[in-house]
């Protein structure tokens, strides 16, 4: 998969679609390192949450910092 796939036509099913994005998200966890300490970073976020109870407004604070780290990260990426 990935930059030496041959794939000229639109996906013929969900199915199909569905397999090349987590196609390329295993290619962007296996290649990425910044992604990768992002991903701990934020599932570190979550277990430290869940362990001090947060309220749902904290957590969607929490959420939309993961959001935008990950986001940047992306943006950052593409320059």
């Amino acid at each position: 998969m990935g930059l030496r796939d041959n794939q000229v036509n639109k996906n013929k099913s969900f199915a199909q679609s569905f397999k090349h994005a987590l196609d390329g998200l295993k290619s962007l966890v296996l290649t990425e390192r910044n992604f990768r300490k992002h991903l701990v970073l934020a599932a570190l976020a979550v277990l430290l949450g869940a362990v001090l109870r947060l309220s749902i407004n904290a957590w969607l604070w929490v959420a939309l910092a993961s959001f935008f780290v990950f986001f940047r990260g992306g943006v950052k990426h593409r320059r």
